[in-house]
């Protein structure tokens, strides 16, 4: 296999993980959604089947959608759509991670200081016990 495609098929597999945990982990912040993957020249279509073959290897579920189904559900499509797959995603307020961050933090006893410079952090058995800041 080459490595372009080992590689994007690790991507894929980590990314499917990755949105896995944190919609468990910080569901807050994350909007499950999907993805659409479209196809509107012959040269997509020759690809859709190796697309599909490569997300069922990787475990992503995959929903083959017909032009009208695509439209349907994104009418702002290129009308000229011959096929397009659906598949899971999701999609993060940037800002309402770190507040879910730091609201934990500070629900364990943290003192949260906006715009002050970290110098070091302090260390006990392994563990992050506090900061030294400036």
């Amino acid at each position: 296999m080459p490595l372009a495609i080992s590689s994007a098929a690790s991507a894929a597999i980590a990314g499917v993980e990755e949105n896995r945990v944190l919609c468990r982990t910080c569901p807050g912040p994350l909007e499950e959604n999907a993805g659409l993957f479209v196809a509107v020249t012959d040269e997509d279509m020759d690809y859709l089947e190796p697309f599909l073959k490569g997300c069922a290897e990787c475990g992503i579920p995959t929903q083959v959608l017909s032009p009208a189904e695509a439209l349907a559900l994104e009418p702002n499509l290129n009308p000229a759509v011959k096929a397009a797959v659906r598949v899971p995603d999701a999609t993060m307020d940037a800002m309402r991670m770190p507040l879910r961050f730091f609201a934990t933090a500070k629900h364990h006893g943290a003192r949260i200081l906006p715009f002050t410079e970290v110098l070091d952090l302090l260390v006990h058995d392994r563990v992050v016990s506090g900061a030294l800041v400036r």
